[in-house]
């Protein structure tokens, strides 16, 4: 059973931010745009938990402070439920792309002096990829949302992304 704190970051995530956007964004009048910043990490399915607890330990205190100070948006660590082998995302969003690359120098810098010797999350989770994500429409996060979302990941071709971004918009 995961910790309380591991549930709180999680049951707030915004994993609508990456790609489900709910149709209450969708019908806003005003258009803005928000970049995440995904680390999706392939992790061993037995060593999980050491990796959550590491994240509400030494990570929490580090990304919310990071909100507050306004340095990102928001901040979460999603837990794999269904398809795909990765296991777990660490995602940040900002208003720019420059912004986003900008807070992962901080970030670095803040998680190891807060964490410089503690080894759990990458005992547990030995590779990850990361992403940045583009979307349209998506406010600063004060849209009420749920707990859970649902991706899902389309293999589009280059030339004809602004159409699929039409549909979606329609």
């Amino acid at each position: 059973m995961k910790s309380k704190a591991i549930k709180a970051v999680i049951g707030t995530a915004l994993l609508g931010t990456i790609a489900a956007l709910p149709a209450t964004a969708l019908a806003q009048e005003e258009e803005t745009e928000s970049y995440v910043y995904g680390t999706y990490y392939y992790c061993d399915p037995m060593k999980e938990e050491a990796a959550d607890a590491f994240v509400a330990e030494k990570l929490k205190p580090v990304y919310d402070k990071a909100v507050a100070d306004g340095t990102i948006n928001a901040w979460g660590w999603l837990a794999h439920h269904t398809g795909g082998k990765w296991r777990r995302v660490l995602y940040t969003a900002a208003d720019s792309v420059d912004a986003l690359l900008d807070s992962g120098d901080s970030l670095r810098a803040s998680v190891m002096k807060a964490a410089a010797d503690d080894t759990r999350l990458v005992a547990a989770c030995k590779m990850h990829e990361d992403y940045i994500w583009a979307s349209n429409n998506v406010g600063g996060g004060g849209e009420e949302r749920g707990p859970a979302g649902f991706s899902v990941y389309y293999e589009c071709d280059q030339g004809d992304e602004a159409r699929a971004d039409e549909i979606v918009k329609e």
